[in-house]
């Protein structure tokens, strides 16, 4: 099957100015299309695997446009929205699917998609959804576009990674949150170094600095 059709350069196609797309779909010929027909309308395109890959990788993603594969293994696209709406991250979408389904177009507009596609992808379409995307991305604002990448940044930690970060954020020194929660100080420090690396920060104030852009601290 041909994974885009009409990609080739013609005089009206859309100039994406640099901007990121993240392209999230287990089929490797589609991703391979897409990534190189955004690229030469000047998008700067991010492919996953799927939804697992692109979660284990979103820290320190800016928000932009998601293209999802509905049918993907592990972790379906639809799944991928219902996650991403538990951790209130709200960047828009656009789903492909090869199969034609009413239902699960209905589903996934219902969940917050901002369109539904059919594959082998019409190229004009798929441009004039991502214009429609980037657009609601501008009205949002970059302050929004902080808060929504900090709250996302932040949901990657784990549980245990959280509640040491959380302690530490309130002046306690390793060995406090230790007895405070009953581990080792070497097993806190684990923890602390994960948790700033999940983060993509290297210091404790910069941790501060993201929960108050989440605003949750």
């Amino acid at each position: 099957m041909v994974a885009v059709m009409g990609s080739s350069d013609c005089p009206t196609q859309a100039d994406f100015g640099g901007r990121p797309v993240y392209v999230i779909d287990d089929d490797a010929d589609l991703r391979d299309s897409l990534k190189f027909l955004l690229s030469t309308r000047n998008a700067s395109v991010l492919a996953f695997e799927g939804a697992l890959d692109f979660l284990d990788n979103a820290a320190g993603l800016n928000p932009a446009p998601l293209i999802i594969d509905v049918r993907m293994p592990v972790m379906d696209g639809l799944q991928l929205l219902k996650e991403l709406m538990n951790r209130r991250i709200h960047w828009p979408a656009v789903f492909l699917s090869g199969h034609g389904e009413i239902a699960i177009a209905v589903q996934a507009l219902k969940l917050g998609a901002a369109d539904f596609l059919e594959k082998p992808v019409v190229a004009a379409e798929l441009e004039e959804c991502l214009n429609n995307q980037f657009m609601v991305l501008e009205k949002i604002g970059a302050s929004s576009h902080s808060k929504e990448n900090a709250l996302f940044r932040l949901s990657l930690l784990t549980a245990r990674e959280s509640e040491v970060l959380h302690n530490l954020c309130q002046g306690l020194m390793n060995k406090q949150v230790a007895r405070l929660l009953g581990l080792s100080a070497r097993t806190v420090e684990m923890h602390r170094f994960n948790g700033l690396k999940r983060l993509n920060v290297k210091s404790l104030p910069e941790v501060v600095k993201l929960k108050i852009v989440a605003g949750v601290l």
